[in-house]
């Protein structure tokens, strides 16, 4: 969805163009990716089944994007660079983790280190989080400096990413460019999945047989322990649903919803608990109030991703992370939930933080426009 929302959003600017998604994935990402038979799975053998679907689902919704005639799949550059240089003007790298060589490898073709060429460089919400500094070794630092010194623009996710950016290049120029999700066109989505809001709605209660009088309350990923507590506390008035990954304690698990109704679904909720950063930004595109709740663990401190982006949008009293929100027994992210939901306001409040952060990427078509 990240890359629906700005493919569409880069061609609905420059319709006299032509904009491509290059079909490229690492082998080791596509390894990454595979089902795989896991111990946890032996309590609840479903979950194998409903993953495999789940990958099919996503396989046959890559028709919504307008995807390059040719597919790569390699761990090496070569192929991938020469493509580029034979069919394109200019080439945007991003969004999310692409440049995090230790999930992806290195070399790594997303940092684009393609020698002299006449194709023009952009990256847009570009991140390497999760990667530590360790992992830059002095070989490396030169080869991505080298690279970020040729491009045109360099708009990166987060704070983290922009360190490292002028670690390897001191001297360049970065833009704080928000997620693409953050300006998806819903209706663009609801044209491509041929349906309206209402209709979008009536679908998904019929199929997972919500009754009508219920709201829903979003849940994707946390614990056990606080979905729990969610369906206890409001039983009377809503479902708990759980998108993308599930505890085994919510009301429905939606593990079959493509792509594109996925984007969707955050918007029937009355607010979205989540420890994943699109659960957050897919929850604000949709207008619905969102707590985060941080998991990661690097051994070092650090502002996550999901932090990063709510202080901008001013709504950092709506980030805990796992330690705190365990240390007082859920007590402090359930009394923010029953705040928000109390809240006539709440959506009113999400869509001006995302108004504010969605500015943010005006830079990145600017920069686009003087080179068109």
């Amino acid at each position: 969805m990240q890359c629906v929302a700005l493919s569409h959003e880069i061609q609905k600017r420059f319709p006299e163009d032509t904009v491509e998604v290059i079909d490229y994935s690492s082998a080791k990402m596509e390894k990454n990716y595979r089902v795989k038979f896991n111990k946890s799975m032996v309590k609840r053998p479903m979950e194998f089944f409903r993953r495999i679907k789940r990958k099919k689902v996503f396989r046959d919704s890559l028709k919504y994007l307008p995807l390059s005639g040719k597919q790569i799949i390699e761990d090496t550059c070569e192929n991938t660079f020469n493509y580029i240089k034979a069919n394109y003007d200019i080439v945007v790298v991003g969004s999310d983790a692409v440049w995090n060589w230790i999930k992806r490898g290195f070399p790594n073709p997303y940092l684009l280190d393609m020698g002299e060429c006449d194709v023009l460089k952009f990256s847009y919400a570009a991140s390497a989080f999760g990667m530590g500094m360790e992992h830059v070794t002095e070989e490396r630092r030169k080869i991505f400096g080298r690279s970020l010194d040729g491009f045109k623009f360099i708009g990166v996710r987060d704070e983290y990413t922009e360190g490292l950016v002028h670690h390897c290049a001191p001297e360049v120029k970065t833009d704080f460019t928000c997620d693409p999700t953050a300006f998806l066109d819903l209706d663009y989505v609801l044209e491509k999945l041929g349906t309206t809001k209402e209709e979008y709605k009536e679908k998904i209660y019929k199929r997972y047989n919500i009754p009508s009088d219920k709201r829903l309350i979003c849940t994707m990923g946390t614990t056990t322990a606080l979905v729990k507590r969610l369906r206890e506390k409001y039983k009377d008035t809503h479902k708990v649903i759980s998108v993308f990954s599930n505890t085994g304690a919510e009301d429905i698990y939606m593990y079959d919803l493509n792509p594109l109704e996925w984007s969707l679904v955050f918007g029937l909720c009355d607010i979205t608990l989540t420890n994943f950063f699109h659960g957050t930004l897919l929850s604000i595109r949709n207008s619905t109030p969102v707590i985060s709740i941080d998991h990661t663990k690097f051994g070092s401190e650090y502002k996550g991703k999901m932090q990063d982006v709510l202080e901008r949008m001013d709504m950092n009293d709506r980030f805990f992370t796992l330690e705190k929100a365990r240390g007082d027994e859920w007590q402090s992210v359930l009394a923010k939930a029953e705040e928000i939901l109390n809240d006539k306001n709440a959506r009113l409040r999400v869509d001006s933080g995302r108004e504010k952060l969605v500015e943010s990427c005006e830079s990145f078509f600017e920069a686009l426009r003087a080179v068109k």
